[in-house]
């Protein structure tokens, strides 16, 4: 699972039950569900009839894990610091990394190893390690996860009496502030991809085949996110579309309307993963980047 969960994320300045704050999002939930089974309409029209069970099966499988996913690594990895490793003593930060970290393995394990973040899957989609159905799919999957995950935890933390979970804030004051926001997001999330890029993809074939090899690049990602929250937090931070997003609707019962949240948490954050997409493309020959190879030429071959 790669995501973000920020160490400055705010809490709604207004208490209420969490069930009367999830009733907005019976209202705005709605466009993640057309535009998701509208994709897949679209997908199916364009095949053969042969292969609708397979784009079904597909949909199915990719919705669960990102769905569910999602709702997982928002609570594994903002709970931290807030339900467990609190502390008051000069250990915080070091409990906040380590439960972090824990909270990102946990949330990729449980789930089978889903983006749960629409700025990597707009990634791997340029690298064509997923087709455009099923990178929309994901995409739907991890929003609407977001929209019950919220409400969920805040309801979970008032029957417990824990503190409340904040989430990601971007206030636009100024052009200068967006500019920091938007680059945080973009750098953020184009060192995120290359981290996922060398702990997944280069270690030796051998190497990746150890026992131990998944819990240690799952542990060394946990610990590069959290250093990217610490380091690029101008605008929350996200790192994630749709933590950004999801936690705007939580927070205020609407769908976002201000153009520099968009600039900020999407197309900062979809150019970041799309410039490592191209930097991996340019290190290793033999990958493309929208179906083109850039140190060779020519379109890949199809299988």
């Amino acid at each position: 699972a790669v995501h973000a969960a920020s160490p400055r994320a705010r809490s709604p300045s207004t208490k209420m039950p969490a069930i009367e704050e999830a009733m907005p999002l019976f209202h705005v939930g709605w466009p993640v569900i057309l535009g998701t089974v509208g994709a897949v309409i679209v997908g199916a029209v364009q095949t053969h009839p042969r292969t609708h069970g397979k784009i079904w099966r597909m949909v199915e499988s990719a919705w669960k894990a990102e769905f569910i996913g999602m709702v997982v690594m928002i609570a594994a990895t903002f709970s931290p610091g807030k339900w467990w490793g609190a502390a008051d003593d000069g250990t915080t930060w070091m409990r906040d990394w380590a439960f972090h970290t824990i909270g990102v393995v946990v949330a990729d394990w449980s789930c089978g190893g889903p983006h749960v973040n629409p700025g990597v899957t707009a990634c791997m989609w340029s690298l064509g390690k997923c087709g455009t159905l099923q990178a929309a799919v994901h995409v739907g999957a991890q929003l609407a996860g977001g929209l019950v995950a919220f409400p969920l935890l805040q309801l979970i933390s008032d029957l417990t009496g824990q503190t409340r979970l904040g989430g990601p804030e971007y206030k636009h004051v100024d052009d200068d502030g967006l500019k920091k926001a938007a680059f945080d997001e973009f750098m953020a999330m184009l060192l995120l991809c290359v981290t996922v890029f060398v702990v997944n993809w280069e270690p030796p074939k051998k190497l990746q085949k150890h026992p131990a090899f998944y819990w240690v690049k799952q542990s060394l990602t946990g610990f590069a996110i959290r250093g990217l929250i610490v380091n690029f937090g101008a605008a929350g931070p996200a790192i994630n579309p749709a933590l950004g997003t999801t936690w705007a609707i939580y927070s205020t019962g609407s769908w976002p309307t201000e153009t520099q949240h968009y600039m900020v948490y999407w197309a900062a954050s979809i150019a970041g993963g799309w410039a490592a997409a191209l930097l991996y493309t340019l290190y290793k020959p033999s990958s493309t980047f929208f179906g083109q190879k850039l140190t060779g030429g020519g379109k890949a071959k199809k299988a």
